[in-house]
């Protein structure tokens, strides 16, 4: 979509985001510049940056920031629990988090968002936090795909290429392939799960035992934060929230940030 990497914070590659909101504020403040900022993308990524950005620039620059969110609905999370919609939409409304309904983006200015219906929204500082969607590859390969993505078995390992493993956005397990919606949803909380099992089928392999199966949940608990030390919960259809449900959030995030180091995978990482 024209104007993505020009005239906006994306939230991927996830690793260099920190650092542009860094480099951004600290261009914005130079140049005497409050922030006005649009969020292209109303699932649970964008609502929390909506949040994020909300309190930690109304703090950084000393007044209330406008802040809106994009959705193609009239609401945002589309496809959760109604009590955890509302419980969100009523955090937006008390926290003066705008929702643009209805509206997709066409293009990305310096200066606005330009929608398909030929509406725009003024802004100084938009954020791409739309789902994923499957690439072309931009390598030349016979791997098999399923939808645009990688096609793999229950042992997270290519149908074509027993050599290849692979998890996260960037696969369909051919098992749940047809099922609507999307099974495993393209989250986070299913690619951490997957890493150690592909590390462990990768020592497999190579020692000559037996491949051990993924099993994706189906029911996780979500925890949305708010920007306030509070953070909404949302597990079977009940949602509830509090300072509480933050702490819980937090104590959890922290342990989730530990399996991205290489030796919380599996217990023989030395070898």
């Amino acid at each position: 979509m024209p104007g993505i990497w020009e005239h906006s914070l994306t939230t991927r590659p996830i690793n260099d985001l920190l650092g542009n909101i860094v480099k951004k504020e600290e261009q914005l403040k130079k140049d005497g510049i409050i922030p006005e900022v649009v969020v292209i993308g109303q699932g649970a990524a964008g609502t929390e940056l909506a949040f994020g950005y909300k309190r930690r620039w109304s703090d950084y620059f000393g007044q209330e920031i406008k802040v809106s969110i994009v959705s193609h609905t009239d609401t945002v999370l589309q496809g959760q629990a109604p009590a955890a919609v509302d419980e969100v939409m009523s955090k937006l409304k008390k926290h003066n988090i705008a929702i643009i309904p209805n509206e997709r983006v066409k293009e990305i200015k310096a200066d606005r968002v330009v929608f398909e219906s030929g509406n725009e929204a003024p802004c100084n500082v938009a954020v791409w936090a739309t789902g994923a969607e499957a690439q072309e590859l931009t390598f030349k390969s016979d791997l098999e795909l399923l939808n645009g993505y990688f096609r793999v078995n229950d042992h997270l390992q290519s149908t074509s290429h027993p050599n290849v493993f692979a998890g996260g956005d960037c696969i369909t397990i051919e098992k749940y392939a047809e099922e609507r919606p999307i099974f495993p949803p393209k989250a986070g909380v299913y690619a951490v799960r997957e890493g150690p099992i592909i590390a462990q089928n990768l020592c497999n392999v190579i020692n000559g035992k037996p491949l051990v199966d993924y099993v994706p949940q189906r029911m996780f608990l979500s925890l949305l934060m708010t920007g306030d030390e509070e953070a909404i919960a949302n597990k079977h259809g009940i949602a509830f929230s509090g300072k509480w449900v933050w702490r819980m959030k937090d104590w959890i995030d922290r342990g989730f940030m530990k399996l991205f180091d290489p030796h919380y995978l599996f217990e023989d990482y030395a070898n």
